[in-house]
């Protein structure tokens, strides 16, 4: 086998493993959303006991893209891709790690008094994931238009955390002993929002990775 069809195929595995790590961090969003929706604490376990798998997918992904650029002094469109995948990772592996973040605090939640949670959760859950998916489609395809549409919807899951909070804010005063529930609820709005920023964070690498131009 020719030195460049050895290259080609371990860029092909490269790209193979950053769809096999996003397929788990989807999975692993639908699972934080059902275990949100019903205070599920077994689905909740399911998300912490697996976050290890995506940690562990991410440190690999790192080492090969490190061990692809000493052995093979990649050409620059391919420098571009591997760099950016080194950072996408990083950004796809914090979202699994807020999907573990929200699911401690199902686990909190299941111990104390039921509340409402924030009508725009549901909203924002949906908005998020579907940024996440366009996200990690924009990179296989190198669309950069859908890469420019995820950026464009964060303001959308901006304008519900702000809507999250303040109806957090209105409940609290309504109901002051249920403090430590809705505590639970500001922090997992956060947590989505930030799952947000952290797709437009790798959609911002697609135009780089396409055309060589930093765009967003």
């Amino acid at each position: 086998m020719s030195t460049r069809i050895q290259y080609m195929k371990e860029l092909e595995k490269l790209n193979h493993d950053v769809l096999e790590m996003s397929t788990e961090i989807t999975e692993a969003i639908e699972v934080m959303s059902l275990a949100l929706e019903s205070c599920d604490t077994k689905l909740s376990m399911q998300l912490i006991e697996g976050d290890d798998v995506i940690d562990h997918m991410e440190r690999s992904i790192e080492k090969y893209c490190i061990d692809l650029v000493v052995k093979e002094a990649p050409i620059a469109s391919d420098w571009r891709r591997i760099a950016s995948i080194m950072r996408i990772v990083s950004d796809l592996e914090r979202i699994a790690d807020h999907c573990s973040d929200i699911a401690g605090y199902v686990l909190k939640l299941s111990k104390g008094k039921p509340v409402i949670p924030p009508f725009q959760f549901g909203e924002m859950i949906q908005i998020m994931k579907s940024m996440v998916t366009d996200t990690i489609t924009s990179f296989i395809t190198l669309d950069i238009p859908m890469a420019l549409d995820v950026v464009e919807r964060d303001e959308f899951v901006d304008q519900l955390f702000t809507a999250a909070m303040d109806e957090i804010c209105d409940k609290v005063k309504e109901s002051p002993l249920d403090i430590d529930q809705y505590a639970s609820y500001i922090l997992i709005n956060k947590y989505i929002e930030r799952m947000a920023d952290h797709a437009v964070n790798v959609a911002k690498w697609i135009p780089y990775i396409a055309s060589g131009e930093y765009k967003i």
